[in-house]
């Protein structure tokens, strides 16, 4: 009888221990991630310029949020040119925006837990006066092949 007590506990202890281990391995949901881009805060300039933008990240889901990124020092933490594309207003692909044709090259990974957010940089490369009015969104991917996209927004403030 001492026995079936104690072999009841262990199966007890096996499930719980399963049960954890699966709440802790929860998926990351697209669909609670935010994705904003702040108000650009960079005078527009006559001469053509990187454009930095940044752009802040919530994962309100239960997993983990993993981008790539250029370096580990942050916040800002630059965006990997691998983890996201310039899109005009329409969502069309618009401009260049890293080295590309490269093909995929390892590259540190961000981490942004379960309720938890960061700020990241995006760069707008060689943005003239001709594209000072025009509008641009941006669509980030992360290491799961899940997409974000951003509302429209102005490369700089124009002063007069």
């Amino acid at each position: 009888m001492a026995t079936e007590g104690k072999d009841s506990l262990a199966v007890s202890m096996i499930v719980l221990s399963l049960a954890s281990g699966c709440a802790s391995l929860q998926r990351m949901a697209p669909d609670l991630v935010d994705v904003q881009v702040e108000a650009p805060v960079l005078e527009c300039d006559e001469r053509r310029q990187d454009i930095p933008v940044s752009l802040r990240v919530h994962n309100g889901s239960r997993g983990v949020l993993s981008l790539w990124i250029d370096r580990a020092s942050g916040p800002p933490y630059p965006l990997s040119w691998l983890s996201y594309e310039i899109l005009d207003d329409a969502g069309n692909v618009a401009w260049r925006h890293g080295p590309g044709g490269h093909g995929r090259m390892a590259q540190p990974t961000l981490k942004i837990g379960p309720d938890d957010g960061a700020i990241l940089s995006a760069t707008l490369y060689e943005i003239g006066e001709a594209e000072y009015f025009r509008s641009f969104r941006i669509r980030i991917e992360d290491r799961d092949k899940h997409t974000w996209t951003t509302d429209a927004f102005r490369p700089c403030v124009k002063r007069d």
